[in-house]
């Protein structure tokens, strides 16, 4: 018994002793940031939202400033990061206090892009296009009891000119002798369309097809036509005649902000024609 009660009082020592080291070793840098020295930066964001106007315009209330730096500036041990946002009030101003030394961090400034309806010059087709505001980043050198002022200016893209080129597979089911979906058959119209825009691709025998459409705009397709199918019937298949179509106005596809390759379109498995 004695020899039992002297294993639990040392175990219980080194257990204690390891989960108290543990404790120090997995404490993180961050918690070390002396949060008494900071610096500050402040400015106003920019963007050209209404081209009848000479200056630029505020970005719209509420758009987000992130900031950041890596702790290993501060000379902590650390591979994270310090991080912080800061939202814009609508003037297109905004300040935010940032940690910091006295030798001064390199911080990180990015801005969230947003898409925005661009007010278009006098005697313009159009009064509104969609627009893409985008800002590359910069970076500003603070140091304890700084207060540095800056302005950004977001940059734009006409969203209208700027487009996406989707690839894949257009199949369905055609064959019931076989496993899985089967290539559209070749000559078979699909149209893609959205406001203000369509376009229709041809079938082909392998069944692929790559179209160009608008860029962030929700599409829709439509497709309606007959062809034979082999369908299982008993012990044997036998070809019917099938009618592919999408409901009327279309199929809701998706929208596409980037290239996409490998977006199969399932056509279905038909409706026999009686």
């Amino acid at each position: 018994m004695k020899h039992l009660i002297k294993f639990y009082v040392v175990a219980t020592f080194l257990l204690t002793s390891f989960l108290y080291s543990c404790d120090k070793v997995v404490q993180t840098d961050p918690l070390t940031v002396d949060l008494t020295q900071t610096g500050t930066i402040s400015g106003y964001v920019y963007a050209d939202l209404d081209l009848t106007q000479y200056s630029y315009e505020p970005a719209p209330a509420g758009t987000k400033i992130i900031v950041w730096y890596n702790y290993s500036q501060l000379g902590l041990n650390t591979q994270g990061k310090y991080s912080d946002s800061v939202k814009v009030d609508a003037t297109g101003k905004f300040k935010i206090n940032i940690p910091t030394n006295v030798s001064g961090v390199t911080v990180n400034i990015e801005l969230v892009d947003f898409v925005y309806d661009q007010v278009q010059p006098f005697n313009s087709t159009k009064p509104t296009i969609k627009t893409l505001y985008t800002y590359p980043g910069t970076t500003v050198l603070l140091k304890t009891g700084d207060v540095n002022i800056i302005r950004c200016n977001y940059q734009s893209t006409n969203l209208t000119s700027k487009s996406e080129i989707i690839s894949g597979k257009i199949q369905g089911e055609f064959d019931e002798s076989l496993a899985g979906y089967e290539n559209a058959p070749a000559g078979q119209t699909i149209t893609f369309f959205c406001t203000g825009w369509s376009k229709s691709v041809t079938t082909v025998a392998d069944g692929s097809y790559s179209i160009e459409v608008p860029y962030n705009e929700y599409i829709y397709y439509y497709y309606d036509f007959q062809t034979n199918k082999n369908v299982h019937s008993g012990a044997t298949y036998l070809l019917k005649n099938y009618r592919y179509n999408s409901p009327t106005p279309g199929t809701g596809w998706s929208s596409f902000a980037s290239n996409s390759s490998n977006v199969n379109i399932n056509l279905g498995t038909g409706t026999l024609v009686i």
